[in-house]
């Protein structure tokens, strides 16, 4: 994101991406960023308001991750207004599926959620007869992980299912 990271947060000081979501309006072409309770604003487009911060996001513990999540536009609308909710199923199972790997995300719509992810306590799925496949979280994952070229994804690229939305947080889109 260029010269963003040398910029303030009006709210904390800290470097733009302290991920307080102060509110303040940060605009690039074709990227839009914004804070909880501030206006997603990009261009000449009109604003939209983003979805409050996760409950109990600085409580979270694991590795933290910047990935993305491809979707239509108003699935993507919807998520950014009101934060995302978990698929009854799919190949890991129930969650939010995200990926390290923006070229996933564009495989399942052209926009693309950018999001922080603390993935906590992570299992890795390398193929389809895994036993914990689709039951990771009732023995104590957080998230899944899929490796890129295990066999698991036709694309050879890696997803991450995290069964929690609340340890998701919206950070920004593209279109």
């Amino acid at each position: 994101m260029g010269n963003l990271a040398t910029r303030e947060c009006p709210k904390c000081h800290a470097a733009l991406g302290c991920g307080c979501f102060c509110g303040a309006l940060f605009g690039l072409p074709g990227l839009i960023i914004g804070g909880v309770g501030g206006a997603l604003a990009v261009g000449n487009q009109s604003s939209v308001q983003a979805s409050g911060a996760p409950h109990g996001w600085h409580g979270r513990g694991g590795k933290t991750m910047k990935m993305y999540h491809g979707t239509t536009y108003e699935n993507g609308q919807s998520i950014i207004k009101n934060g995302f909710n978990p698929s009854s199923g799919g190949m890991l199972g129930q969650g939010v599926y995200l990926s390290a790997d923006i070229e996933k995300a564009k495989r399942h719509g052209s926009f693309i959620v950018v999001v922080e992810a603390k993935l906590g306590k992570t299992k890795k799925i390398d193929s389809q007869s895994h036993p914990m496949r689709t039951s990771w979280n009732s023995h104590g994952y957080d998230s899944a992980w899929v490796p890129a070229h295990c066999g698991m994804v036709h694309s050879g690229l890696t997803e991450t299912c995290v069964f929690d939305p609340d340890r998701i947080r919206v950070m920004s889109y593209i279109m």
